[in-house]
């Protein structure tokens, strides 16, 4: 039996969606994050941003330089094939919160 996912979708003339199991998992986001640094890496000609979500991966791409039916089976191969992919190791971002006082005078309200 076929895999029905990931689905690819066009989405306008310039982007395409990759979306993984409709269930939010953790491995359907270690697929989203493996195919978002292939392609970052692989730096695809025509492929102007790359934005991945927790299970779904949207792909921004210049339709003078990329056809459109071409690059979405493109896409499609390389979703199915990540198995091997070694992620780097995650960052850690700290962004320092304060709430209340001179700082949220308006917090009560």
């Amino acid at each position: 039996m076929a895999e029905r996912y990931p689905i690819v979708t066009p989405v306008g003339e310039d982007a395409l969606l990759v979306e993984y199991e409709p269930e939010i998992s953790l491995e359907s986001n270690w697929k989203v994050r493996q195919l978002a640094f292939c392609l970052e890496q692989d730096a695809i000609a025509g492929v102007s941003e790359v934005i991945p979500a927790y299970r779904s991966l949207m792909v921004y791409f210049d339709p003078e330089k990329i056809e459109l039916e071409g690059f979405c089976a493109e896409i499609g191969r390389r979703a199915r094939r990540l198995r091997a992919v070694q992620l780097p190791a995650p960052r850690l971002f700290v962004i320092p919160t304060v709430y209340g006082g001179w700082h949220g005078p308006d917090l009560e309200r």
